[in-house]
């Protein structure tokens, strides 16, 4: 019996060439003895099973063998760590008439597995030393392995002597969980997604050993800014579109834009869900343009059929706009920014939860620039009562927190835009 060690699975091949198929966390490999069911061989609990899952055609030399087997690895079973030049400790897996004279070590396992990913893999401990590299790695940076092996990672891959801005093994190091972080190397010009995966593993010295993946996503990124120029060309047009046709929607709409997206930062959103709310806030009254100019400038309030016709631009809205491919829910967005957190809002009375945040920051800002600004059947009635409106109906119109945002936005010196 000569047994191999394949990934967390133990396959012992006996009497011909096995077939391996899984089944409920088993490896289960077809042999002339019969069908044979081998665990995990990190899962101890599970290694009795297996002579006891061995159909009744196996005979007593391959129950034996399988006895044996499972004996042998079930002694040597214990921590495994790799020493400093990268070998495995205490962890190798051996026949009995073998263990003089051959060794298999997982790390020779682990090192073909790496080998195998096409993306640039390295095994680094905490203080950014490598432990191991795969050929892609090997490849794209003209190092042989040996020549990697014990290299301080920032100055072998990026030429620093420091770790590089962003480096996702800093915070892992620190938090346990795995992160992921895309970056411009700005040596290269390459945009490259590096990620850090931790593991059980451990150094000779007792150091935890991490997974680092490195992904060139330059055309990627490429991509999204020929699509963003595309889309910011896109929004430009529909928005020149309201503004001739009714110029007091159009500089509402970037008043609000820009109060939108300094709520969104007030919150902590990230600079893309801002730039979304943004967005979506420079387009949410287009549906308007489905609205008689002479409603929407008619120097007294609108009758309730009126009305009913002017609440129908949130809809047209979306159905404007639906069906491009913006990298966020814009359409949405607009759609619900007269929803209310009461229910009591418009097109579809959604409540809270189901209206999405960045529409509940449109559904605040709209209402603060409409409220201070100048309408055609009033004067402005002033930031001071447009702030005191949405705290009067915080948790019941308009989303608390949105509204404590816009709140401390304001306390921070913010002033709209002048009218264009």
């Amino acid at each position: 019996m000569k047994p191999r060690f394949h990934g967390h699975c133990v396959c012992a091949f006996l009497m011909g060439q096995p077939h391996l198929d899984a089944w409920n966390d088993y490896v289960v490999f077809t042999t002339k003895a019969g069908l044979f069911f081998v665990s995990d061989y990190d899962n101890k609990k599970a290694w009795p099973q297996v002579a006891n899952l061995r159909p009744e055609t196996a005979d007593e030399a391959a129950k034996a063998a399988i006895t044996e087997y499972m004996a042998l690895i079930d002694g040597m079973a214990g921590e495994r760590s790799f020493g400093d030049e990268g070998s495995v400790e205490d962890s190798r897996i051996l026949s009995a008439q073998e263990e003089k004279d051959e060794r298999t070590s997982p790390w020779q396992v682990i090192q073909e597995f790496i080998n195998a990913i096409p993306a640039l893999v390295l095994l680094v401990d905490e203080t950014h030393r490598i432990l191991a590299s795969n050929k892609t790695v090997q490849q794209h940076l003209g190092l042989g392995e040996d020549e990697l092996k014990g290299g301080y990672c920032p100055l072998v891959v990026h030429g620093l002597d420091y770790p590089f801005p962003g480096c996702p093994l800093e915070e892992s190091v620190k938090t346990g969980h795995w992160v992921e972080r895309e970056l411009f190397d700005q040596a290269t010009g390459m945009w490259v997604s590096s990620a850090i995966y931790p593991t059980q593993w451990r150094t000779g010295q007792g150091g935890k050993i991490f997974i680092h993946t490195i992904r060139d996503i330059t055309g990627r990124k490429n991509a999204e800014e020929r699509l963003r120029k595309a889309l910011g060309g896109t929004i430009e047009v529909l928005a020149a579109v309201t503004e001739v046709r009714d110029p007091y929607t159009a500089d509402h709409a970037r008043r609000v834009s820009v109060l939108a997206r300094a709520i969104a930062v007030e919150m902590g959103f990230a600079e893309e869900q801002a730039l979304g709310t943004y967005v979506a806030a420079l387009l949410h009254d287009i549906g308007k343009i489905y609205v008689p100019v002479e409603l929407l400038n008619r120097p007294r309030p609108l009758t309730e059929v009126e009305m009913n016709l002017v609440k129908m631009h949130p809809q047209v809205a979306y159905d404007i706009l639906k069906d491009l491919a913006f990298p966020w829910p814009v359409a949405l967005m607009v759609l619900q920014h007269h929803e209310r957190v009461d229910g009591s809002g418009y097109p579809a009375g959604l409540a809270v939860h189901d209206i999405l945040p960045e529409a509940r920051i449109l559904a605040v800002a709209d209402v603060v620039e409409a409220m201070s600004s100048h309408r055609p059947y009033r004067a402005a009635l002033g930031i001071d009562v447009a702030l005191a409106e949405i705290s009067r109906g915080k948790g019941i119109l308009y989303d608390a927190k949105v509204v404590d945002a816009c709140l401390k936005v304001f306390e921070k010196g913010f002033d709209f835009p002048s009218a264009s």
